[in-house]
């Protein structure tokens, strides 16, 4: 994923993932790498690891400054920073540049467009989109009474249809506890724009 340039200083790669592993012969190991969309079940959502692979060519030797976020548009607000500093030595390549970050529980609330942002020198910056889902427009959700969470609740029917959801429970994926459902417990989601309301509210 990614592609650009910035003065003398181009894009080479800009991936998210799981995990960048560091090996014992200097080697990065990128595992779960995503794409521009991803399905997320339940709402919030914490990733246990969340990784950042970022190779630009073109860049001169000397220490450098570098950031990265990851911002919410959504909410409007950023999720999670980092900044380091990259020592770009004369050899083996000296216009071949790599960074890595590496994030522990990331925490998210909201569906929507997060956007990468990475930073070199306060003057070059490279931007990333990942767009997070839900499974189902189609489906019917609840909040989790323990922990807040929204989870689907196995009935699908279209946003705008006036469903009678009879008393029953769902169990949480996230925490594993279980929450009533009935009409007034049931979350209807509004595509495309990443809105909540009840089903009273979409009737």
């Amino acid at each position: 994923m990614g592609s650009g340039t910035a003065g003398s200083i181009s894009l080479d790669a800009f991936l998210v993932c799981e995990d960048v592993r560091l090996e014992m012969q200097g080697q990065l190991t990128l595992v779960g790498v995503f794409g521009h969309v991803l399905s997320v079940p339940v709402l919030p959502l914490v990733f246990p690891k969340l990784g950042v692979f970022v190779r630009l060519t073109g860049v001169a030797p000397g220490k450098r400054v570098f950031t990265l976020t990851i911002r919410d548009e959504t909410l409007a607000k950023d999720v999670v920073s980092a900044r380091g500093e990259h020592n770009q030595g004369a050899q083996p390549d000296p216009q071949l540049a790599t960074f890595r970050v590496q994030f522990a529980a990331v925490r998210v609330t909201s569906w929507g467009l997060f956007k990468v942002i990475f930073g070199l020198d306060e003057s070059v910056t490279f931007t990333q989109s990942l767009t997070l889902r839900p499974p189902s427009w189609d489906m019917i959700y609840v909040r989790c009474g323990n922990c807040e969470s929204l989870v689907p609740s196995g009935i699908a029917a279209p946003p705008e249809a006036a469903v009678h959801v009879s008393h029953s429970e769902v169990r949480c994926a996230n925490c594993g506890r279980m929450t009533a459902l009935d009409d007034d417990m049931a979350v209807r989601l509004r595509p495309p724009s990443y809105t909540i309301s009840s089903t009273e509210a979409a009737k």
